[in-house]
């Protein structure tokens, strides 16, 4: 990782490549739905980088010797890096991106944002779609965490019982559901409003937690 390094790791020239993907999503002459969907390209592409890339780079750097080590621990160093400047740049191309939804009225909302009506309808919805599909896993002495599921997303919860703190993981169940619920206009504003399915299933998922 010196800078007489004749070559760029192959996990460092990945990370770049995902970078274009990156630019694609900061083009402004790109519809804003599609600059949403090269953000979630960036994510995807990541999540596999780590489960497959970086692992086999933490068990090459296992079963080295000691004057190997360095050279993996440099290039894990190097990652860590690289990937917090994209992160950085994601997370500024996302909130571009959302301004530019609003723009077109299409307003990704979070759950303090609802009216009565919104509220009422994210109930109901919870209710009939969202809670039957939920199986949170308490982590404590008490309780075997099942395998968990590659390529899901999962909740970390924390939760302040009295006077404890007991921790909580819940699988937000997207590919059956979807990971974004088109919702009710807001009362006196038009366009089109929608809640991430993981905002609403963390919510209505702690209440039932505390009762446990």
């Amino acid at each position: 990782m010196e800078k007489t390094d004749r070559y760029i790791a192959k996990e460092l020239s990945w990370l770049a490549f995902n970078e274009r993907v990156l630019q694609e999503a900061a083009d402004v002459s790109v519809p804003p739905i599609q600059r949403l969907r090269y953000l979630g390209i960036f994510s995807n592409n990541l999540d596999e980088f780590f489960r497959v890339r970086v692992a086999e780079v933490r068990r090459q750097a296992s079963a080295s010797t000691a004057s190997e080590q360095t050279y993996f621990k440099v290039l894990l160093e190097a990652i860590q890096r690289r990937v917090i400047e994209l992160q950085i740049q994601f997370e500024n191309i996302y909130f571009d991106a959302l301004k530019n939804l609003r723009k077109h009225k299409i307003y990704l909302v979070n759950e303090q944002q609802l009216d009565k009506q919104q509220s009422d309808f994210v109930n109901e919805y919870f209710i009939e779609k969202v809670q039957m599909e939920l199986m949170p896993q308490l982590l404590d002495e008490h309780h075997t965490i099942t395998e968990l599921a590659d390529a899901s997303i999962y909740l970390a919860i924390k939760l302040h019982c009295e006077e404890n703190i007991r921790y909580a993981i819940l699988e937000v169940p997207t590919e059956r559901l979807g990971r974004f619920i088109a919702i009710p206009q807001r009362q006196g504003k038009a366009g089109h409003h929608g809640l991430q399915a993981e905002v609403l299933a963390k919510i209505r998922t702690l209440k039932a937690l505390r009762m446990n």
